[in-house]
C-alpha cells in the first residue's frame, strides 16, 4: 500500500511525497508512473519489457551495512536461450595444457568457445560467458555431473536467475552445441589442412573460427552478435590477418633491428589494449604483442628473410617435438562430445563416436575424378521434378504422376 501526502516544505513551496506500509517500495504501474513522470500507459508497457531480479527485500530496520555482492545488477541480461555442451579434443592437449572446451550457442548462431583443461572447470566457464557477454535468461544441457546436482554450474544458475531446462537421455539432437561442435570442427579441419597448421594450437584456432563464424551474416541481415547484444560489431581485430600467417613483430625496445618472426593465433582480449595479439614464437611459446604486421612479398623474397623464415621453422618443429602433427582434412572427427550416450545394444569400438551424421559435402554428392564424369554427375539432376503435396488434391495428382 502507498499513500501520498505533501509537505509544507516553505512559504509557497509544497514538496509530495510518498507513504508506504512496507519498508521497500513494491513496483506497480502507477507508483512507477509518478516516480518516473511518465504516462500510466507507458508504464503498463515498461513493466512488461524489464526485469527486477535484484530488489532489496529486508524487513527488519538497518542495524548493519548491505551485502555488496549482486555482481548481476552490473551484468548485461541477454533476453535468450543458450545451449551449451562440452567438447572433447580427439587430437591430443594443446600447448596451453587444454583438453576440452566448453561450447555455448544461442538461436541466432553466436558461438563463445572456452578452452578447459579438465570438464571439471565447466563452471569457471559459464561465469566468464556472464562476465563477458551475459546472462542468458535460459540454460539448456545435458545431464552431465559437472552441470548437474550441487556443482558450481548449477550454483551459479541458481544466483544468476537462469532457468535451467535439460535434453532428454539418448536425444543429443536436442542440444545444438551438437551440430555447432561439428560445424567448427569441419572449419578447423579444413582450415588446418590447408594451412598446415600444428595440431597443439587447436584451442586458439577453434576460438578463432567461433569468433569469425559469430560475426559473419548467415540466414538474417545480420551478424549473429548483433542479434544477441544490439551492440553494431567491428572486426578490425580480425581483418588484418588469418589464422596462422607467418608475421613479424616488434620485441624489443632497445634494439632497433628487434622484429622477430611468428605465427599469428588471433585476437588477445585480455591483454593489453586494443589490436593485440597472440604470437607463435620459434620456440613454442605463445606471446601477446600489438606491434605485428606482414611482410610484404618483396621482403620474403629476400634471401637474409628466407634464411630467417627456415630458421624459425626449424626450431619450431624441434620446440614442439612429435606434438607438431598436421592432419588430413579426411581424417577422423578432431572433436567430440563424449558425454553422449551410446544407443542400447551398440558396441564401441576404438576411434568409433555416436553422434549426429555430418552435413554432407559437394564433394561427397559430385564425382569429380575428371571433367566428363564430374559433368555427368551433375547432369543427372538437370530437369528433376520435385513433387511436394501439399492437399488432398495433391496426393492424387501424385498417383496419377507414379
Amino acid at each position: 500500500m502507498h499513500e501520498f501526502d505533501s509537505l509544507q516544505n516553505s512559504p509557497g513551496q509544497i514538496i509530495a511525497q510518498v507513504k508506504i506500509s512496507e519498508r521497500h517500495h513494491g513496483v506497480d504501474a502507477s507508483l512507477l508512473s509518478l516516480k518516473w513522470g511518465i504516462g500510466l500507459e507507458k508504464a503498463k508497457a515498461t513493466l512488461k519489457n524489464i526485469t527486477q531480479l535484484n530488489i532489496r527485500s529486508a524487513l527488519l530496520p538497518l542495524t548493519r551495512r548491505y551485502r555488496t555482492d549482486l555482481l548481476s545488477h552490473r551484468l548485461r541480461r541477454l533476453n535468450t536461450r543458450f545451449d551449451t555442451d562440452t567438447m572433447f579434443s580427439k587430437i591430443g592437449t594443446s600447448l596451453r595444457g587444454n583438453t576440452c572446451a566448453q561450447i555455448f550457442t544461442d538461436d541466432n548462431g553466436a558461438v563463445f568457445v572456452y578452452p578447459m583443461r579438465s570438464k571439471s572447470e565447466t563452471g569457471t566457464q559459464l561465469l566468464n560467458l556472464i562476465k563477458q557477454v551475459g546472462i542468458p535468461n535460459e540454460m539448456h544441457r545435458d545431464g552431465a555431473p559437472e552441470m548437474s546436482g550441487n556443482s558450481y554450474f548449477n550454483k551459479l544458475c541458481r544466483e544468476h536467475r537462469i532457468r535451467s531446462t535439460f535434453t532428454e537421455p539418448h536425444s543429443p539432437w536436442q542440444n545444438k552445441c551438437e551440430n555447432t561442435i561439428g560445424v567448427l570442427s569441419k572449419k578447423v579441419k579444413a582450415r588446418r589442412a590447408r594451412r598446415r597448421i600444428p595440431k597443439c594450437v587447436w584451442d586458439f584456432h577453434i576460438i578463432w573460427e567461433a569468433q569469425i563464424y559469430s560475426r559473419t551474416v548467415h540466414n538474417n541481415h545480420t551478424t549473429p552478435l548483433e542479434a544477441l547484444t544490439g551492440d553494431t560489431v567491428d572486426i578490425s581485430e580480425w581483418t588484418e590477418f588469418e589464422f596462422y600467417d607467418l608475421v613479424v613483430y616488434w620485441d624489443d625496445r632497445e634494439n632497433e633491428a628487434g622484429q622477430s618472426i611468428g605465427r599469428w593465433l588471433g585476437p588477445s582480449h585480455h591483454i593489453g589494449s586494443a589490436l593485440w595479439y597472440y604470437i607463435l614464437t620459434e620456440k613454442a611459446t605463445v606471446l601477446s604483442r600489438t606491434s605485428v604486421q606482414h611482410k610484404t612479398k618483396e621482403e620474403f623474397e629476400t634471401i637474409e628473410m628466407k634464411e630467417c623464415v627456415t630458421a624459425y621453422h626449424e626450431a619450431l618443429n624441434r620446440n614442439i617435438d612429435a606434438v607438431l602433427e598436421y592432419t588430413n582434412e579426411k581424417d577422423g572427427d578432431d572433436f567430440v562430445n563424449d558425454d553422449v550416450a551410446l544407443p542400447i545394444g551398440y558396441q564401441e569400438e576404438e576411434g568409433d563416436y555416436f553422434g549426429l551424421p555430418g552435413v554432407p559435402g559437394i564433394d561427397e554428392m559430385i564425382n569429380s575424378e575428371n571433367a566428363k564424369t564430374e559433368s555427368d554427375s551433375c547432369d543427372k539432376y538437370v530437369g528433376v521434378d520435385v513433387i511436394l503435396p501439399n492437399s488432398a488434391r495433391g496426393e492424387e495428382e501424385d498417383k496419377f504422376r507414379r
